[in-house]
């Protein structure tokens, strides 16, 4: 059994559970077959999207790696005014990526 699964079968499961409420609590959508299918495509749309919201919200982040820089270097640069620094570099302490505007770093 894939391991995403019971994700699919609670998307399922919750769906079905939120449209029948729905029906119950708004008779009105059950006049039309056209509000009937938007209903079920709104209502599988939201859970699906609270799903893997809640899923990413809770799941262990094991992607997070410290910065370090390809190539790294430390030169002096006039902090006065904004400067364009291409490459990697390290000013006053911070390590910049390349190709960023620096206003004022930390002194």
């Amino acid at each position: 059994m894939h391991p995403r699964f019971k994700y699919f079968v609670v998307s399922l499961t919750l769906s079905g559970i939120v449209f029948l409420i729905t029906i119950v609590l708004f008779p009105e959508w059950r006049q039309s077959l056209r509000l009937l299918l938007t209903l079920g495509v709104m209502v599988i749309s939201g859970v699906v999207s609270f799903i893997a919201s809640a899923r990413q919200a809770f799941a262990a982040d094991t992607s997070r790696e410290e910065f370090s820089p390809s190539k790294s270097e430390t030169r002096t640069i006039n902090i006065s005014g904004g400067n364009y620094i291409e490459g990697d570099v390290n000013v006053n302490g911070d390590f910049v990526s390349g190709d960023k505007y620096v206003i004022n770093p930390r002194k």
